[in-house]
């Protein structure tokens, strides 16, 4: 792995657990099945909201409503931040036919969209004779053409359009909305055309997500799920909370920033927003140990494992949660802090904490004799 070994007095992978009722099992994935299906609903709201946002700030261009528009788009994704604990297993959102990557993309090559610093006519919207039309289709197809950094939809395509570059040291972007003003202007019109489109996709795309887990669907991917074997389940479960925290968040989110030292690996770069996402993101597996979200409050991965163990995990989570939640200062300014200052040795501890606890929950599933593939 890319960090350390971890030595525990008493290992969780040495203690094979009591096998749970079969009752018990079903409990717990009716129950996650319900708490999924609840987030996304949740998420699909402020995704909704920030498209209001969106169309308020197009309708009357100001900073007041660029500004809504930016806060908007914040609780939105550390929202979306919650559901990324669902992922990892080929459900509904990066499974074969999964639509995550229309959601959630980084990095973002934001000369694929817009202009840049030193390239003012660059982008899908300043190349009108290569792209004609801008709208939601036409974005999708777009979508990663050429490379993954082509990203052309989702919530980081939007945080650029509406951040712009982060070129400061000490604060996030600062695209003026001026930008947006003018609709006599072709590249202006152009551009409002993107941000509209782009929202709106982001909804269809949150839709697709509720309807997948809707509890009343018959043939959806929520039926099926909740009829599945309780160990080729219970298994997704484990991989999905396990996988986002060790390889996802302390490797690919904060690990490889910290290695690199550079801005480019910071994923909300535009906003200044990685923190709060990491912290949500770290909430989201809570939520799933403990089987409780936003009034959905039944049996969790917790009851399945001895009162010590869980109690032991839980802390474990709860001390990764506070090493995100105290972090100092902007995540892009702790990917630049010097070698040997205290702010790159809480980073470091940060992400140990992190790898910690997504470990202990993969040493849980062993326990239980579920057997979690090495990669997601």
């Amino acid at each position: 792995m890319f960090l350390r070994s971890l030595v525990f007095s008493c290992s969780l992978s040495t203690l094979a657990l009591a096998a749970p009722s079969p009752e018990m099992s079903r409990a717990v994935i009716q129950n996650y099945a319900d708490l999924v299906h609840r987030t996304y609903e949740d998420t699909l709201r402020e995704t909704q909201g920030l498209n209001v946002a969106i169309s308020t700030f197009l309708a009357k261009p100001s900073d007041a409503t660029l500004q809504a528009a930016r806060l908007a788009w914040t609780a939105a994704h550390i929202q979306y931040s919650l559901t990324e604990a669902f992922r990892f297993y080929d459900g509904p959102i990066d499974g074969s036919y999964g639509v995550e990557g229309f959601i959630n993309s980084w990095p973002v090559d934001e000369s694929y969209i817009d202009y840049v610093s030193g390239a003012p006519q660059s982008g899908i919207i300043n190349q009108k004779d290569k792209y004609a039309k801008i709208d939601a289709g036409t974005l999708q197809s777009l979508h990663e053409v050429g490379g993954d950094t082509n990203v052309a939809t989702g919530y980081h395509a939007l945080e650029f359009l509406l951040w712009g570059q982060d070129l400061s040291t000490t604060g996030p972007g600062a695209r003026p909305f001026s930008d947006y003003a003018n609709q006599n202007l072709d590249s202006v019109a152009r551009r409002r055309a993107y941000l509209q489109s782009a929202a709106q996709l982001l909804v269809d795309q949150m839709q697709i997500l509720v309807k997948a887990w809707d509890p009343q669907g018959k043939d959806n991917y929520s039926a099926r799920f909740r009829q599945e074997d309780a160990a080729v389940a219970l298994t997704k479960i484990f991989k999905g909370i396990s996988f986002l925290m060790v390889d996802e968040v302390a490797g690919e989110r904060m690990y490889t920033a910290y290695d690199s030292q550079s801005q480019e690996d910071e994923q909300s770069c535009f906003s200044d927003n990685t923190a709060a996402d990491l912290v949500a993101d770290v909430q989201g597996v809570i939520n799933v140990f403990n089987g409780n979200y936003g009034g959905v409050d039944g049996p969790g991965l917790d009851t399945l494992l001895t009162a010590a163990q869980a109690k032991r995990i839980n802390a474990e989570l709860q001390g990764a949660w506070s090493a995100l939640k105290d972090l100092p200062g902007p995540f892009d300014q702790l990917i630049l802090a010097p070698e040997g200052s205290d702010d790159r040795k809480l980073f470091l501890e940060a992400v140990f904490s992190v790898q910690d606890a997504g470990n202990s929950l993969k040493d849980a599933a062993k326990g239980l004799d579920l057997q979690l593939p090495e990669k997601p």
